[in-house]
């Protein structure tokens, strides 16, 4: 908790019980034996702590003084002080008397001497009256004594208290803000108590009290439950002694109703709704459930004429589900007044999953699977993109292997040689069109792809909910735009790390629809059931017995001639690096062709083996059999390093996605690149920056929650 204050070991601010102070003031004619007196009553009815008034007359004074009389008094206010300040030899034994009581003891200095021997005397804490408030050089003196602050108000505008708090923030000095009206009495049509919620709102860091002068404890209590932190009242052990600040004093019956108010309004407090122990027995009785007002057969659908809401409360439905059992089929045979169960009925929440790579759905089948394992979910599976093309393998014939009893879509949205722009318009029409028909309760969306956006934009605009994998990561392409443009759509973010949340947080997202799953393609990695090298081998036919992986994608903000200038480079680093290379076709990106027809060249050296795609399952076995990853694929930031496998990666497109040290970064410099690939050092240390295997588990436990489903598909954004 942020604001609050510690005054010796007591703590001050919102989330503890409000500290009320009672101030003698000159409530004591000056005499410590009244003063006394006073502190036994305030301790017996509950005050935290006591404040006098430390006067030293010449010093804070000059004789023009005694021609001002205050509104409260006959007399002027030199000789009011003069009559009635405490001595400071009696102050000292006001303040042992006070702290041995268990109370502590405040004190205002109304003058530099008089902070100097409060300072000596050991005093815990200042408090500064609103006369003070805006005495800058007497502030800056008490703030180099590094005590806390309490500072009323009074007399002072918002501007004024503006210009303070950047002063006592700029001096790295502790303090709370007490509003106040210095009238005496006040009137109680002038104490404007919103105030107080005025100050909690521009400083939400301090905290907030009220110094009180008004004729009534009222006041008091009402600003407790605004949420003052601290009450200040002036404290007299009898109404009926004489004073100046006796007809705004509180004697110790108020003192005794505000103290019981107080710890009866902290107790009552509390942002959170939930409910009670006591409350579920009530709700028992009190709430209905849905229940049969008819005979119902089993294949019957559930309707108006023959289900209705009826006590008692503890059936599987309450009365607030009953529009969303309408519709719905009944699974037996159902008798009048009986409850309607969840076994006899049941709607079962649409998943669309979205794949548009061979890199995506690696990372979403784990979650695809855990998804077809429960009865309340029925997943859908969009295929479009690279996995409807020949060149790449022709990879839907994977998904449609792998989720036989799954309804699938096809689309695809491929246009030859466009550019990235023209396939986004594309793929929003075509893919739309099938979100639309669909009608899910939920489209599950990863990264950072065309078909990611697109999907994202559709169901934004159709209020259908978004969950976005791996969102929050940073690189250095045009991916990243597209990731983050993709998080401002979605309506939900399942992250890899803490470390992703955070810069969602910073990007304006809510910390109640962040999730932390892990990746969960670290899932499929620590499998088990993975393929052994030997079958890896025999299934892509590959000759050698060591090798490394080559994945090298086009960075679309750079110019054509720069990428072909960078695949010379690379062509001669694996002719010339007497090394075994695994190549992998690149995602079909703008300039992807370029490559094409490096790799293409690649095809006719003895040490390079061509594949145009690899089932996940299969490249992750590739993956941990290799010597090294080279390229710029985000495999060699994130699954690479879960092995132990030593990435040399190349170029901007994977900047500033992590700062592993196992990971080498170069530019398209031949030399350094042939230098790191012939070094006989590899990676041995297993790193887990994106999740320990446990992805799909928590992706489950999240939708098993009724409070995920009711994410308020109207994007809110945070105003930290």
């Amino acid at each position: 908790m942020k604001n609050f204050l510690k005054i010796g070991k007591k703590k001050i601010g919102d989330g503890f019980k409000p500290f009320i102070i009672c101030e003698l003031g000159i409530n004591h004619y000056g005499s410590i034996k009244i003063a006394k007196k006073m502190v036994d009553l305030a301790l017996k009815n509950g005050a935290d702590a006591v404040k006098n008034q430390s006067h030293i007359l010449d010093e804070e004074m000059i004789p023009e003084a005694k021609k001002i009389k205050p509104s409260n008094a006959n007399t002027s206010i030199y000789d009011v002080i003069k009559k009635n300040l405490m001595k400071f030899e009696d102050e000292k034994k006001l303040k042992r008397y006070v702290e041995k009581k268990g109370m502590i003891y405040l004190s205002t200095p109304f003058s530099l001497s008089a902070a100097n021997k409060l300072n000596k005397l050991g005093i815990k804490a200042f408090k500064i009256g609103s006369g003070e408030f805006n005495n800058i050089p007497l502030i800056k003196k008490i703030v180099k004594f590094k005590k806390p602050l309490i500072l009323s108000t009074g007399m002072n505008d918002t501007k004024s208290i503006e210009k303070i708090t950047k002063l006592l923030k700029k001096l790295n000095c502790k303090f709370a803000l007490l509003h106040c009206k210095s009238e005496y009495p006040a009137n109680i049509k002038t104490l404007r108590l919103d105030f107080i919620n005025v100050l909690k709102n521009k400083y939400p860091n301090v905290p907030i009290g009220y110094s009180d002068h008004s004729s009534s404890i009222i006041p008091c209590i009402s600003a407790i439950a605004k949420g003052a932190s601290i009450i200040e009242k002036h404290f007299t052990d009898s109404k009926k002694r004489k004073g100046p600040d006796i007809s705004c004093s509180m004697d110790g019956k108020d003192l005794n109703f505000l103290n019981k108010s107080a710890l009866e309004i902290f107790q009552s407090n509390g942002k959170n709704k939930t409910i009670s122990k006591i409350e579920k027995i009530t709700a028992k009785f009190a709430f209905s459930s849905v229940v049969s007002i008819k005979n119902i057969q089993k294949g019957e659908k559930l309707n108006e004429k023959n289900i209705w809401v009826k006590r008692p409360g503890n059936g599987q439905f309450k009365a607030s589900e009953y529009f969303g059992l309408l519709g719905k089929k009944a699974r037996r045979n159902i008798k009048i007044n009986n409850f309607i169960k969840k076994k006899m009925s049941r709607k079962m929440k649409k998943i669309v999953f979205l794949t548009g790579t061979r890199a995506d759905y690696g990372k979403l089948k784990p979650l695809i699977t855990a998804a077809t394992k429960k009865s309340n979910f029925r997943v859908i599976i969009l295929i479009t993109g690279m996995h409807l093309q020949k060149k790449y393998g022709s990879t839907y014939l994977q998904i449609i292997n792998d989720f036989k009893k799954s309804k699938i879509y096809k689309v695809n949205n491929h246009i030859n040689n466009a550019q990235m722009d023209d396939l986004l318009g594309n793929t929003l029409k075509k893919v739309g069109r099938i979100i639309k028909k669909i009608k899910p309760d939920l489209v599950v969306i990863h990264g950072d792809r065309i078909e990611t956006l697109a999907a994202t934009i559709t169901c934004n605009l159709n209020n259908i909910l978004t969950c976005h994998i791996e969102g929050g990561e940073v690189s250095g392409t045009v991916d990243e735009s597209i990731r983050h443009s993709t998080t401002k759509l979605a309506h939900t973010h399942f992250v890899s790390n803490y470390k992703a949340k955070k810069i969602l947080i910073r990007m304006g997202e809510l910390k109640k629809n962040i999730y932390v799953i892990g990746s969960p393609e670290v899932d499929l990695m620590l499998s088990k059931n993975l393929p052994n090298k030997n079958d890896l081998k025999k299934r892509y036919n590959i000759k050698f017995q060591n090798f490394a992986i080559f994945l090298f994608h086009p960075v679309t903000t750079l110019d054509k001639k720069k990428i072909k200038n960078q695949c010379v480079i690379l062509k001669k680093v694996i002719k010339n690096s007497k090394k075994n290379f695994i190549v992998i076709l690149p995602n079909n990106d703008t300039f992807s062709e370029i490559i094409h027809e490096f790799i293409s060249n690649l095809k006719k050296l003895s040490n390079v083996r061509v594949l145009p795609s690899l089932r996940f399952e299969y490249f992750l076995t590739l993956l941990r059999n290799s010597q090294f990853i080279l390229g710029n694929s985000s495999s060699g930031i994130r699954e690479a390093p879960v092995y132990g496998i030593k990435t040399i990666n190349l170029g901007t497109r994977q900047k500033n996605r992590s700062d592993n040290k196992n990971i080498i970064n170069l530019n398209f410099n031949y030399k350094k690149i042939l230098h790191e690939i012939t070094k006989d050092k590899n990676v041995t240390k297993k790193q887990f920056n994106f999740g320990r295997g446990n992805a799909a588990k928590n992706f489950i436990k999240v939708l098993n929650k009724k409070s995920f489903w009711l994410t308020d598909k109207q994007k809110n954004f945070s105003k930290n």
